[in-house]
């Protein structure tokens, strides 16, 4: 009988395992065998190949297709296809892909979330998550991770970077291409509040307030100015006795 090639490409890591006809030699297209697996079947042969799925060393099963010779039908599993009366030599490429984590990192107290490729693992980051966050995509997925700005609780957006972040305000896209780190940045609130027993001014100087630099003389008592902690402020007190009105104390 004529003996007909069937030939695996594979691309990344994975194994293919025959069953049906017996062919010629060897049953399997392992992990670790060189690509292109040559096997050897008989005209009319029916062989059925299945895909690794098992995620196996951090590679994940893509895609089972047929690129030349007689069909490889996939039905309801992408990881199995089908090859029947077989009739002219057939090629089969099977692809993987290598899985890498995206971790988050929080710095403070704020929200993240995940957009655009859904992982492999990790599903729950692409919910809004207020703890860090680990997630494990394939080689090439593009992910977006955003960070909350809605500045509640008294936190504040700072940063979001990243090796490989492309970073648009709060938001950090990456090419998944190996094992990456996201850190996201709040800083806390703090209220300095200046009240005011008479009419004068008020200026801040120093570290620079999250809104306004000055408690004017027709500003309604108290004024309240927002900081980071660690920042460093200098007020100081109009003595002009402008509009008849002397500077009698500051203090804290």
């Amino acid at each position: 009988k004529q003996q007909l090639d069937l030939t695996i490409t594979k691309s990344g890591t994975g194994s293919v395992a025959l069953s049906g006809s017996t062919p010629y030699s060897g049953t399997t297209c392992g992990a670790l065998d060189a690509s292109p697996c040559i096997f050897e079947f008989y005209p009319g042969d029916d062989i059925t190949l299945t895909a690794d799925v098992s995620n196996a060393d951090d590679w994940t099963f893509v895609s089972l297709a047929g690129t030349s010779g007689t069909a490889c039908v996939t039905g309801g599993t992408a990881n199995v296809c089908t090859i029947t009366d077989i009739d002219a030599d057939t090629a089969v490429a099977a692809t993987w892909k290598q899985l890498f984590e995206l971790t988050v990192d929080r710095v403070g107290s704020g929200t993240i979330t995940f957009s655009g490729a859904t992982p492999i693992s990790g599903t729950s980051c692409l919910t809004v998550v207020s703890t860090d966050c680990v997630a494990t995509f394939k080689d090439g997925d593009t992910v977006t991770v955003t960070a909350d700005v809605d500045d509640s609780d008294d936190w504040t957006f700072v940063s979001i970077a990243g090796t490989g972040c492309t970073v648009t305000g709060n938001a950090c896209e990456i090419v998944v291409s190996a094992d990456r780190t996201v850190t996201a940045t709040w800083k806390q609130q703090l209220d300095l509040t200046i009240t005011k027993s008479g009419t004068g001014s008020v200026a801040l100087s120093g570290s620079t307030p999250y809104s306004g630099t000055t408690c004017g003389a027709l500003d309604a008592s108290p004024c309240v100015f927002e900081f980071y902690p660690g920042d460093d402020i200098t007020l100081t007190a109009d003595v002009s006795n402008a509009d008849d009105w002397t500077f009698v104390s500051l203090a804290g």
